[in-house]
């Protein structure tokens, strides 16, 4: 192809203005709300001037302060926490903004900021977690002879900021309660702190009847039926009356309510009646 003189020319002032203007470059961010506004460090060239050109968040320009350091507001942008972010920067190749806020802080923390329960029984929390995966599971844990044990399994997810009730069942007397956050498909789990009930309710009170072998309770209850060695020959979770079982345990207690020690089950054997034949 012949090119003129001036297509010589303006080919050449081209090619020298492009070299004369800076590289741009592209850094793009992935992560995710979490509900924090998001900082920038911004350095300047040695003209004085900004490093960065223009800023897109999920594709939406942002308008940002031409500053060493700036701010943005992801819920300015319609961005929930939670919501998938992507961060573009376009900038000179010779410099390159900073993001000092993490846009997913390290897995997986759930905090407790609040856990009460007022004189119904009924259980208030406040809960938060960093957005990094599946939102935890949330139960309900009551503490028997020195052990916690799971009551309830919320059927709910938490947002990343909630706060949440839920009315506890109850036993007469000291019960005590705390929230467990359990991660979706992993061992690790989270506590808020405890708290304490007081039912003013009467004690529970429990019968035997001989002739049926069957216990009833004055109210409905949790029991465990347990031998010598400890083992647990049976159990319900909640129940007003209830069959014993044969055993060969030669002695058996039995918890129930919130009562930290057992009761021995003192129930006599039934003797075998032998048949004699006697001689005609």
């Amino acid at each position: 192809m012949n090119l003129t003189p001036v297509r010589i020319l303006l080919l050449a002032t081209t090619l020298c203005f492009s070299l004369l203007l800076p590289a741009q470059c592209h850094t793009e961010l992935r992560g995710t709300c979490t509900g924090q506004k998001l900082y920038v460090q911004h350095p300047a060239k040695a003209d004085g001037s900004w490093c960065t050109d223009s800023i897109k968040l999920n594709g939406k320009p942002v308008a940002f302060e031409k500053a060493g350091a700036f701010e943005i507001d992801p819920a300015a942008y319609n961005i929930q926490p939670c919501d998938t972010m992507q961060l573009v920067f376009m900038h000179d190749c010779g410099c390159k903004p900073k993001l000092i806020t993490e846009m997913h802080p390290p897995g997986g923390k759930v905090g407790f900021t609040s856990v009460t329960i007022d004189s119904t029984g009924k259980l208030e929390w406040s809960v938060r977690f960093d957005c990094s995966g599946p939102a935890p599971l949330i139960g309900i844990e009551s503490k028997r002879r020195e052990h916690w044990h799971r009551d309830t399994l919320m059927g709910m997810k938490p947002k990343p900021v909630g706060t949440y009730t839920a009315q506890v069942h109850s036993y007469p007397g000291k019960n005590v309660y705390r929230i467990a956050a359990y991660q979706y498909m992993g061992k690790r789990s989270w506590y808020s702190d405890s708290v304490v009930y007081y039912n003013p309710a009467p004690p529970i009170t429990w019968q035997y009847d001989a002739t049926q072998t069957t216990i009833t309770f004055s109210d409905t209850t949790r029991f465990e039926i347990v031998d010598e060695k400890g083992k647990v020959i049976q159990s319900l979770s909640r129940s007003k009356a209830f069959t014993l079982v044969k055993t060969k345990a030669k002695k058996r207690w039995m918890y129930f309510a919130n009562n930290p020690e057992p009761v021995l089950l003192d129930i006599p054997k039934k003797r075998k009646t032998l048949a004699l034949t006697l001689p005609m």
